[in-house]
């Protein structure tokens, strides 16, 4: 299999393009709402980035019926349950199955996506390199630095602490290479504070430093920064985020301002200033770090204009920031657009499923008794057209309710139906091992791929022997039937799979094998022991008849809005 099929393109691709209309949506509102306070604002910009990141997490989307009726075809009756498929339905199975068939072609033809993904996974890999670097950077700086002693400076950081009402004030250290008081740490907070912090300013602004970087605390900015940090990890290829950042970061600083402003008492004119003398000396590697003092001038301006405002305290004003985080918080839940009649289909179909529950899908398979060589070929044709009517029901069945809802999903149909066939020969397995447990040795199954192989050996038995002439006329049948599920079993659906040919080929063998000696057996083993398996009825003389029982559950845990819908239109 392509391995870059094994990666999240969807996903990405999803969050993309629904964090850009939000994010447009959020500019639109900044512009309509030009007073909203800066801590809305931030807030608003943070959401953008956290929408990238729940739409790249595998939720399910919640429909929104916006399309028209006509454009989607309905698999499911008017009583709930699964009604014949219409001409649109079987149009779209066909093209599923077709789909799935070039599938393999379009893997191997279609390099680009592999080389998008490896170059995403690159880029994610450097800004890892990048990020550790700086983290190192900044625990050293931790480790070097120490308690401050002053007891001026811890004097000014108790009173703001006190003034922003935070619980406990942060530590605050000196620390050798920084420039000016800045936060780091996530959990535990730390002010650090440059070696000659006294000489920055008059007392006044060493407060407003002091302020704006406890506000800081006050707002929870060192967590809240971990969603813009994944976004910018994962979407660093999109404008969107490096905007949306950039928004975050600019509002956010801003509203560290007003606070500031507010309890330190400094007039406007001032905190301007000094900022500007701020951003015009500071050296620092990350100036962002330092007050925010960014030397970038969208960042500086904005905040200087900020600042020259003076905040309103409408109480409308307030509602309104309050009414736009609640809907830009309801839009960061992944959506998708459906038709408008899908809608209930789609609660039609969710009920029919808690209706079943526990339920299956049941298939009637006959076992003819052999008591006749001579009948070998007929036998191997009916025991062949029942696997085939077992193939083609779950298959029918399974695109019915699952194909037009979910893409991955969707791929995997064929090889649903292949397990259909192993579940009816586990259950033949099951009969043989308990009505004759002295002659077979347990089948230790694994999970490889799609379903189990089988890796064991009868005890008197191989499964090789089953097949050699002699042993017994009857199990000759199981050769053509088998030449017959080669047929059956679609070849090209298994190559990508991590079952080998040869494993699938065996698994074939033994169930076959495993069925024919279940009959064989029956008389001498099951009558004997007079005993049934799971509800299923002993043999008569002449025949067997048992249910194929698939449960409903093995369909649910999709989404039931898929964009595979989009295919089969």
């Amino acid at each position: 299999m392509n391995w870059s099929e094994k990666m999240p393109t969807s996903a990405l691709w999803q969050a993309c393009w629904q964090g850009t209309l939000l994010a447009l949506g959020v500019w639109l509102v900044c512009r309509l709402f030009p007073k909203l306070p800066a801590s809305a604002r931030a807030t608003l910009w943070w959401l953008v980035s956290l929408k990238l990141l729940v739409c790249f997490i595998p939720l399910p989307n919640i429909g929104i019926p916006l399309l028209p009726e006509e454009s989607v075809s309905s698999g499911f009756g008017p009583t709930g349950g699964m009604a014949a498929p219409v001409t649109r339905l079987s149009e779209s199975t066909q093209a599923v199955q077709s789909l799935v068939v070039s599938a393999p072609e379009m893997r191997s033809s279609n390099w680009l996506p592999s080389i998008l993904v490896a170059l995403w996974m690159l880029g994610i890999l450097v800004l890892v390199i990048r990020y550790a670097r700086h983290f190192v950077e900044f625990r050293q700086m931790v480790r070097q630095s120490h308690a401050v002693e002053d007891p001026w400076i811890l004097q000014t950081v108790l009173q703001m602490s006190l003034a922003l009402g935070l619980r406990r004030a942060p530590r605050a250290r000196i620390a050798a290479t920084a420039q000016s008081p800045m936060l780091v740490g996530f959990w535990k907070p730390i002010v650090l504070m440059p070696r000659d912090i006294a000489t920055l300013g008059d007392r006044r602004e060493v407060d407003m430093l002091i302020a704006h970087e406890l506000a800081h605390v006050k707002r929870r900015d060192t967590l809240a920064a971990w969603v813009p940090w994944f976004a910018n990890l994962i979407f660093f290829f999109l404008p969107t985020v490096w905007i949306a950042n950039r928004e975050w970061d600019t509002e956010r600083e801003a509203a560290c301002d007003a606070l500031a402003l507010e309890v330190s008492g400094a007039s406007r004119a001032d905190y301007g200033r000094l900022l500007m003398r701020l951003a015009s000396a500071s050296d620092a590697r990350d100036p962002s770090m330092a007050m925010g003092a960014t030397a970038q001038f969208h960042t500086l301006r904005k905040r200087l204009i900020m600042i020259k405002k003076k905040p309103s305290s409408n109480p409308r004003l307030r509602a309104i920031a309050i009414g736009l985080i609640a809907i830009t918080s309801l839009m960061v839940i992944p959506w998708q657009v459906t038709a408008a009649a899908q809608t209930q289909e789609i609660a039609v179909a969710i009920k029919t499923y808690a209706d079943q529950k526990p339920g299956y899908w049941k298939l009637d398979v006959k076992i003819p008794l052999f008591t006749d060589n001579g009948k070998v070929a007929a036998l191997a044709n009916a025991d062949a057209e029942n696997l085939t009517k077992e193939y083609d029901g779950f298959l029918k069945a399974a695109k019915e309710r699952v194909a037009k809802y979910d893409v991955k999903y969707g791929f995997s149909l064929t090889r649903r139906a292949e397990v259909t066939v192993a579940r009816k020969n586990l259950i033949s397995y099951y009969w043989v091992y308990e009505m004759c447990p002295d002659y077979l040795h347990p089948v230790q199954y694994q999970r490889a791929g799609t379903y189990g192989i089988v890796a064991g050996k009868a005890k008197k038995l191989t499964i090789n022997d089953l097949f050699k002439p002699g042993v017994d006329g009857d199990y000759q049948v199981s050769k053509v039937v088998y030449e017959r599920l080669k047929d059956i079993f679609p070849r090209q659906y298994t190559k990508d799979s991590t079952m080998p040919d040869n494993m699938i080929d065996r698994h074939i063998q033994f169930s076959l094998a495993s069925d024919h000696l279940m009959v064989h057996y029956q008389k001498e083993g099951m009558k004997a022991a007079g005993r049934t398996s799971d509800g299923l009825p002993l043999a008569d003389k002449y025949s067997t008849t048992y249910s194929l029982k698939v449960p409903y559950s093995d369909l649910e845990g999709l989404d039931p809005k898929g964009p595979l819908a989009e295919l089969l239109r």
